[in-house]
């Protein structure tokens, strides 16, 4: 089955495939912390407008 021998190319193809999948995780999880706080702003915003006797 092994008995082909990987090309450089193609080891390095498999390499930077595995670093722009790492690139848009990272990129997903920044987006998700983005929309995390844009929530909690309007949370917060919100009890501010139900109780404003703070």
């Amino acid at each position: 089955m092994n008995n082909y021998r990987a090309t450089r190319g193609e080891r390095r193809e498999s390499k930077r495939r595995k670093r722009r999948k790492m690139a848009i995780s990272g990129v997903g999880v920044r987006n998700l912390q983005t929309i995390i706080r844009k929530r909690a702003e309007k949370i917060r915003k919100q009890e501010k407008e139900d109780r404003p006797s703070d």
